[in-house]
């Protein structure tokens, strides 16, 4: 019977794995000299890097991921070629950042 309940634990402690390094993580965007680079960290642990030309950025906009109790949960993409690059978790910025950035 407890092998069952494996499954649940693993999904559970994914959940809150993910919901805990979402409302810790920080993002860094820069774009200088034809490039960019989106670093996010969690304290001073780099836990992701994406580099690029500047050049292969098609658009950049606010896209809707989902929605929590009909509030529709917001993030911004990167669109480089294929790649959809999203720059910080679901609910790091409030929606006139997310906006302003998008609009650069």
């Amino acid at each position: 019977m407890a092998a069952f309940s494996i499954p649940f634990w693993l999904a559970g402690g994914k959940l809150v794995k993910d919901t805990v390094k979402d409302a810790a993580v920080a993002s860094r965007l820069t774009i200088s000299d034809g490039r960019f680079e989106i670093v996010q960290k969690i304290g001073e642990r780099e836990i992701g890097r994406v580099e690029g030309e500047a050049r292969d950025l098609s658009q950049c906009e606010v896209e809707t991921v989902g929605y929590v109790n009909g509030v529709p949960i917001m993030e911004v993409q990167l669109v480089e070629g294929v790649n959809a690059r999203t720059l910080g978790p679901k609910a790091s910025l409030q929606p006139a950042e997310q906006e302003w950035i998008a609009s650069r």
